[in-house]
């Protein structure tokens, strides 16, 4: 899994002050664990740093998974240009998928397998849906 630093973000974002940066990392991070995502999105750690004479001390920073990198772009203010670029090429992905998935199902021949289809997708999506509910207490 590939991991980035929030000052990267910082940077590429445009945000002067890092307490933003900080603040701006909660909602992806309660995103992240809405969607049942169980792999380390976003992780708090501790990094030493050094301050001069050979001497450190610990700051907190967060590590970033390519996924929370995602939801940052996806939530952050679409006036700074490489967001905007970025929340773009999202919308544009996610019209390919659907592309994609309606040609699968325009593809089959019979309506049966087309109910079958459509009958699998909500399955999955209702099971997301649970999971996420789950874990945010709303359904026991």
């Amino acid at each position: 899994m590939n991991f980035g630093l929030p000052v990267i973000c910082q940077k590429s974002l445009n945000i002067q002050n890092t307490d933003i940066l900080f603040l701006l990392l909660k909602k992806p991070k309660k995103l992240a664990i809405a969607v049942v995502i169980k792999l380390k999105t976003i992780e708090d750690i501790l990094e030493m740093v050094g301050i001069g004479s050979g001497a450190e001390r610990a700051i907190e920073n967060i590590k970033l998974s390519r996924y929370a990198c995602y939801l940052i772009v996806q939530n952050a203010d679409p006036s700074t240009e490489v967001v905007a670029l970025g929340q773009t090429y999202f919308a544009v992905q996610t019209r390919f998928q659907e592309i994609r998935q309606m040609d699968e199902y325009n593809r089959l021949s019979t309506e049966d397998e087309k109910r079958i289809f459509l009958r699998n997708e909500i399955i999955k999506h209702n099971s997301l849906l649970a999971a996420a509910a789950k874990n945010a207490g709303v359904a026991g």
